[in-house]
């Protein structure tokens, strides 16, 4: 009689277990997941579609048969897949435009995402060639739209990231030397620079142990539609 009772118990364990897996499957609806970065002075965009899980389910790479849309600075422009991503290489990204990403899937719910391309801006100090010492401060022109500017030290050993979230009453943007460049070796290095927009920012903020769906200038889905613009110098790191 024991036995029984005990596998009358588990029993009604899987079962339940199995009643709570398929109500959860019921209820559980799947999100495009949308991942893109418009470079500002760039003739080509990407935009990664994929979509949300189960944590059992098996995922797989992309969403292969979405229509992703691209409308600003000009006439609407349709994607199209290559290899795992929608691309465009005639549509030329202006800065301080607002450009609106509309991807449609019959499965799922259609995700519009809207970002503003950050001003252009100008490497003030170092200018390309100087010797850039690590007790001195990056210099330049402030990037309108740009609440936040992101970076990278960078030769064939280091690629090493810092950012700077500067006053908003600024005109001219100064960065100190990041406390994680200081023990890099001396040597010639590209100094990468990056205004990025507010969804940028907000998307650099995540917490994944905090947040477990994110969204970053999308409605209707998850994922991240921003902007950035990027400028470059080479420089001589010494101590």
């Amino acid at each position: 009689m024991k036995n029984i009772k005990i596998l009358l118990y588990l029993l009604s364990i899987i079962l339940l277990n199995a009643a709570c897996s398929e109500e959860e499957s019921q209820l559980y609806e799947p999100q495009l997941n949308i991942y893109s970065f418009l470079q500002g002075g760039r003739f080509y965009s990407e935009v990664f579609v994929d979509r949300s899980y189960l944590m059992d389910e098996p995922s797989s790479h992309y969403v292969d048969d979405a229509l992703v849309l691209l409308d600003g600075g000009g006439p609407q422009d349709t994607l199209v897949l290559i290899d795992s991503l929608y691309k465009s290489y005639d549509k030329f990204i202006y800065p301080e435009s607002t450009y609106t990403l509309t991807v449609i899937h019959p499965d799922y719910d259609t995700v519009f995402g809207t970002t503003r391309i950050p001003a252009n801006f100008q490497i003030i100090f170092p200018e390309p060639g100087d010797t850039f010492k690590i007790s001195d401060t990056i210099t330049i022109t402030k990037s309108t739209g740009a609440p936040y500017y992101y970076g990278y030290f960078i030769n064939d050993n280091y690629n090493i990231p810092f950012w700077h979230t500067p006053d908003t009453s600024d005109t001219v943007i100064r960065i100190p030397m990041p406390i994680q460049i200081q023990n890099l070796p001396e040597g010639y290095y590209t100094l990468q620079l990056m205004a990025c927009d507010e969804n940028y920012f907000e998307y650099s903020r995540f917490d994944p142990l905090q947040d477990s769906l994110l969204q970053s200038g999308i409605e209707g889905g998850i994922g991240v539609f921003a902007s950035f613009n990027l400028k470059t110098t080479s420089i001589y790191l010494s101590h």
